[in-house]
């Protein structure tokens, strides 16, 4: 009777397991089975204007236009290019909260799936946040992460201090000075997993800063080199440029059906097509926008520093998306990752035999137990969440900073330079009346 004891000890552990699992993650096959939520999006909708050409829809024909809405005939403008942005960021994707996020990780509190704002970093390194933080232990969104390996390992304590029959403890008891030295490989060997897994997030984060960064470049290059030159090309690029941070989001999570609206509505139809039969989304941007480089070049309406200048921000933007797949397609060694695993099982499997041999009371054994088992697998869920940062980097906000940031180029130029030296002797309420003739774009 003894000897069958650890054996169904073992099979309660794994139904326990199953059921906790289950119960809080939920049944993972129906989130992959689950048709992607598109928000916002209706195949048959009349998009605005914009501009085509028959053979090469980068470049405008002379008195291009297309037919909107309501029958008129007209050519691309600002105006319908801020409208669309609106369009997008008010109707399509007006809600800050990224269903793509993982539930426990999408919620109201400070955390790296959203952008923080100057009170969130004061509420960050308050002196009381360690009271803040003992109170919402339970509530915490690790300890929920961890919840269904962590309930079988206190199960498992329970049944090794408490119930189990003395005979098979002693039997199977390690001391704790030999344990020590395994523990010492395992706290290794999840830290540097851990490092990794931070060097990969901010990498990450580098990369999409340079996406930003460079989308605003170079529309800001558009707006001041191509816009005075062709304007009906200039907007045209732009249109290009502010969806690149949305299909680049797509692209990385796999959500690429969900972003045809945003395309569709930013883009003529032909180069809206084009872009979504394409294997990669961000690569057929970057191909268009070189093609209109090309273009504009062979015109002469490029100088060779522009032209270059040009060819350096959509490099930069192609380098970008190089590395955010090489960080998704390359993953941590996945033998590092399955050794650690059963390191860490070996030891924390141990752990509450060797405490309870060591003339510890059982209560003690529990608590200490405890502690370093949520510790360690705390540290082991962190690693696998940073592994791949961008199921947890705020991508829905920073997608929506790159268009504000490519529209507001065009839609909120600077007056002209001979414009505000003459202003310069102009009384405040002069400036304060002009500042009221051009109110904020719609998008803002």
């Amino acid at each position: 009777m003894k000897a069958e004891t650890p054996t169904t000890a073992i099979a309660v552990l794994f139904l326990l397991f199953q059921c906790t699992h289950a119960f809080l993650e939920g049944d993972p096959s129906s989130l992959q089975n689950r048709p992607p939520q598109r928000r916002g999006y209706h195949p048959n909708t009349i998009r605005p204007a914009t501009v085509l050409s028959h053979n090469d829809p980068l470049k405008p024909r002379n008195g291009a236009s297309v037919q909107n809405n309501v029958g008129k005939v007209s050519p691309d403008s600002i105006d319908s290019f801020a409208n669309d942005m609106t369009t997008v960021l008010k109707k399509l994707r007006h809600s800050n909260d990224d269903p793509e996020v993982p539930a426990l990780l999408r919620q109201q509190q400070l955390s790296v799936t959203n952008p923080w704002t100057l009170d969130d970093w004061i509420q960050h390194s308050t002196r009381w946040r360690f009271l803040h933080y003992a109170q919402s232990l339970p509530t915490s969104r690790l300890l929920r992460r961890v919840a269904p390996q962590f309930a079988v390992f206190i199960v498992w304590t329970i049944f090794a201090v408490f119930i189990s029959p003395r005979g098979v403890i002693h039997q199977a008891v390690v001391p704790l000075t030999p344990l020590s030295l395994v523990s010492t490989f395992v706290g290794a060997l999840l830290t540097m997993r851990s490092n990794t897994g931070l060097s990969r997030l901010s990498e990450g984060r580098e990369a999409w800063g340079r996406v930003v960064f460079r989308t605003r470049d170079l529309s800001q290059l558009i707006a001041t080199k191509i816009y005075p030159k062709d304007p009906q090309l200039a907007i045209l690029m732009a249109r290009h440029v502010s969806v690149f941070g949305w299909v680049l989001k797509a692209h990385l999570r796999g959500t690429e059906k969900d972003v045809a609206d945003i395309v569709r509505t930013m883009l003529p139809p032909v180069d809206a097509e084009y872009i979504l039969r394409q294997r990669k989304l961000p690569t057929g941007i970057l191909l268009k926008l070189r093609q209109a480089c090309q273009h504009l070049a062979s015109q002469g309406k490029l100088t060779m520093a522009e032209e270059m200048a040009l060819d350096r921000s959509v490099e930069e933007l192609d380098h970008a998306l190089m590395t955010t797949q090489r960080i998704t397609a390359s993953p941590i060694p996945p033998l590092y990752t399955s050794h650690t695993s059963r390191l860490l099982m070996f030891y924390l499997g141990f752990l509450p035999l060797a405490l309870h041999g060591s003339s510890l009371t059982g209560f003690v054994t529990f608590i200490v137990s405890a502690v370093v088992g949520y510790t360690m697998l705390g540290l082991d869920e962190i690693s696998h969440l940073l592994e791949l940062p961008f199921r947890l980097m705020p991508l829905l906000q920073l997608s929506k900073f790159s268009m504000q940031d490519v529209g507001d180029s065009l839609v909120c130029p600077p007056a002209p330079l001979g414009e505000s030296l003459s202003q310069l002797a102009d009384t405040p309420t002069k400036i304060e009346k002009g500042s009221q003739d051009h109110p904020p774009p719609g998008y803002w």
